[in-house]
């Protein structure tokens, strides 16, 4: 490689790490930026569009998506071009709502984790925080803080950030009885003695929602979706609340909830019916 490709991408690398991308996120990026920045084609903004023009061919549209957000952010870091540097792109990631689970949903998978207590503690904690389920399997005993003014787990985030979410007083008397019992230090949900791995938490998430005949394909990103929905639809969290419990930096991310909670608008519509019409 040359001298000044192998500069462009440790730049671009050591600006990843400097804003808290996770090593597996670096070591992905970094191989997409190579694999363009030896292609050939000149690393300019047109040089991107020609290439992904050309790869089109063989990647799927989604993954053309991808990769157009990621070395365009490449050639910003490393190549110093700006945002309007580009042309409008025809490779925008379709906004698609969120997939949630209703209240009856959600009570119907409980329900069907209860005969194992610890899963049944994870999917409660899922429902009731948000979480992401990376996060959920790092969550140590010694992270529950009680105080008098009331109980909150700190939890370490995307990029390294730590956010503090409070949780009830219900949900932590279900973790002292399932997970906590006598312990106080240690990973908060274990398996033989050893944190659960994020694959073995999507496989019973979505084999309870099979038993449950819920339709729709349930996973621990799904429960993310239904606490955030519910929060907002019951009028429980406003959404820079839920922008905060998330821990989403951009409000924009958390504004999607919005768009599907249409409770407090069909209210709205019915009244302002009934006013007028006979």
């Amino acid at each position: 490689m040359e001298k000044d490709v192998k500069e462009l991408l440790g730049k671009y690398k050591n600006v990843l790490e400097a804003k808290n991308y996770s090593p597996e996120t670096v070591k992905n990026y970094a191989y997409f930026a190579k694999e363009f920045a030896e292609s050939g084609y000149p690393l300019t903004p047109q040089g991107l569009v020609s290439y992904l023009d050309d790869k089109s061919n063989e990647w799927n549209k989604n993954t053309v998506i991808v990769r157009y957000q990621i070395l365009k952010q490449f050639l910003e870091i490393a190549c110093g071009f700006s945002k309007s540097d580009f042309p409008a792109s025809r490779w925008r990631k379709a906004v698609r709502l969120p997939v949630f689970l209703t209240e009856k949903e959600a009570k119907a998978l409980l329900k069907k984790a209860k005969n194992n207590p610890t899963h049944y503690a994870m999917i409660s904690f899922m429902l009731n925080t948000g979480v992401r389920v990376s996060e959920l399997v790092n969550i140590k005993v010694e992270d529950i803080s009680v105080e008098d003014e009331g109980i909150t787990v700190r939890i370490l985030g995307k990029g390294d950030k730590e956010r503090i979410v409070p949780i009830s007083q219900k949900l932590y008397e279900l973790l002292k009885k399932t997970v906590i019992r006598n312990r106080t230090s240690g990973y908060l949900f274990t398996t033989h003695d050893k944190p659960y791995n994020r694959s073995w938490v999507y496989t019973f998430v979505s084999r309870y929602g099979r038993l449950a005949n819920i339709k729709k394909r349930v996973s621990p990103h799904v429960l993310r979706h239904t606490f955030a929905t519910i929060a907002l639809n019951n009028n429980i969290l406003t959404v820079p609340q839920i922008q905060k419990v998330l821990g989403h930096s951009n409000l924009r991310t958390t504004m999607i909830y919005a768009t599907v909670t249409m409770k407090e608008i069909r209210k709205a519509i019915d009244k302002f019916s009934e006013a007028i019409l006979e």
